[in-house]
């Protein structure tokens, strides 16, 4: 994927302490299930995806450059992912989030993610909370 160095950077930004080397195990694990979002030929926002089982997806990582953000971007990229799930017959998908991270849960939560559950001390001292997703 030539559009790996510039996926990378906005990864860091999301995941400030792995290395471009992370990434790259990142991508090579997730790319069935990895997508990118352009703007005039730049590359604006990634989703990855990952299988946990026969019936079950997971949301992995997503990110929009924040000029971006409330614009379409994530929902567009969210909705691929889910196709692609479909697609290949899997009937949910799930996500962490921080649990102070409130414009995520809204988002999640408008896209039509219940809360499923809690995670204590996921993201070091911070809770992550489960959504999930009935998918068709």
């Amino acid at each position: 994927m030539r559009e790996l160095p510039e996926v990378a950077k906005m990864w860091k930004k999301l995941e400030p302490n792995n290395s471009r080397y992370d990434m790259i195990k990142f991508y090579m694990l997730f790319r069935q299930y990895f997508y990118v979002y352009k703007n005039r030929e730049k590359i604006i926002g990634f989703v990855a995806g990952s299988v946990k089982s026969d019936v079950r997806s997971h949301l992995s990582a997503i990110y929009v450059k924040e000029e971006f953000r409330k614009k379409g971007v994530g929902e567009n990229l969210l909705k691929t992912l889910e196709a692609a799930f479909e697609k290949s017959d899997f009937r949910k998908i799930t996500l962490e989030v921080k649990e102070d991270n409130k414009e995520a849960i809204e988002f999640y939560k408008g896209l039509g993610y219940a809360f499923a559950g809690k995670k204590s001390r996921y993201y070091g001292e911070k809770d992550a909370l489960i959504y999930s997703k009935e998918l068709s």
